[in-house]
């Protein structure tokens, strides 16, 4: 991506790919390249010339808001933009949290984000979560929530979900081997005694049941009678450490490392480190990202992010 170049359009660098050349006109802008080397341009501001990388061929001029593409010796042609949004700034973590996923192999510098909603956009897009996407609120991902159709709504005013009955909203989402995941929100438990909201991963879609069947990580309401745990799962299965007691609002962080033959799952609360499980891939078989929420407690998620750390 590029910052803004010169104002009188003069270029200020240019980018190589395997099937282009593409020369920045004072704009910013994204680049994909697939495996089959095709190179995708979309323009966020200004202007920014795409030539495909063979003899004769001739530049296709992008402005703001437009797309192009070109592959082997195919003339460069304007598309629809990608599906795929373009993550311009990582929002910013906690320097306690940053420091202590350093600590177990996260780069944020290296990060880009796969799904963010901070289910809040400018008073726009309150009501009903099920069906809604993040992108509806200026977030990341164009997936809908499933989620049950009472008790979890949207409250862009205050930029929180608020679930106010048992079940669990998920996304798609399925971790690929040899890479690095971070998956983190907010969550407050406000009413509920031992209630809890959670936040993780699992392989079960059911909207009805509220026990994630990956790693994942609780939040209670009260922590007189039990403690916020995290579990490698299935459900409440495999608790990693001996847990918090920490109430009120508070960021709930798993980094899901994906570089073995084995998984591992680092759970952190804030910028402490809670503990960390290993996880068989086969057996988790992860196909979602998951908000729970335990029965009769009233439970506000704020900022969730999933992120990938490029290799």
């Amino acid at each position: 991506m590029a910052g803004p170049g010169p104002a009188d359009g003069q270029p200020r660098f240019t980018l190589q790919t395997p099937s282009a050349t593409v020369t920045d006109l004072g704009t910013s802008f994204g680049v994909l390249v697939s495996e089959a080397a095709e190179t995708s341009v979309s323009v966020f501001d200004g202007l920014v010339d795409l030539l495909p990388r063979f003899k004769a061929a001739a530049p296709l001029r992008l402005t703001a808001g437009e797309a192009g593409a070109t592959l082997g010796k195919q003339p460069a042609r304007k598309v629809n933009p990608p599906q795929q949004r373009f993550e311009r700034s990582l929002p910013k973590a906690p320097p306690a949290l940053l420091a202590a996923l350093a600590r177990d192999g996260w780069d944020e510098a290296r990060a880009t984000v796969l799904i963010r909603d901070s289910f809040a956009n400018t008073g726009r897009g309150s009501g009903p979560l099920a069906g809604s996407q993040p992108s509806a609120r200026g977030g990341v991902g164009d997936d809908a929530w499933q989620v049950p159709r009472d008790g979890w709504s949207v409250d862009s005013a205050t930029g929180a979900l608020v679930a106010t009955r048992h079940g669990t909203a998920t996304l798609p989402f399925v971790p690929q081997p040899g890479h690095r995941y971070r998956i983190s929100a907010t969550i407050h438990a406000t009413y509920g005694g031992i209630g809890w909201g959670g936040i993780g991963f699992t392989n079960n879609a059911g909207v009805a049941n509220y026990i994630p069947n990956g790693p994942w990580l609780l939040q209670r309401h009260r922590t007189d009678v039990e403690p916020n745990h995290g579990y490698a799962g299935p459900g409440e299965t495999n608790a990693v450490g001996r847990g918090d007691t920490l109430t009120g609002k508070q960021t709930r962080t798993i980094l899901l490392d994906t570089t073995g033959p084995q998984w591992r799952a680092v759970f952190f609360v804030d910028g402490v480190r809670l503990g960390e499980a290993g996880i068989n891939p086969q057996s988790a078989a992860i196909s979602h990202v998951c908000l729970a929420a335990f029965p009769n407690s009233r439970i506000e998620f704020r900022h969730l992010l999933v992120a990938i750390m490029a290799r």
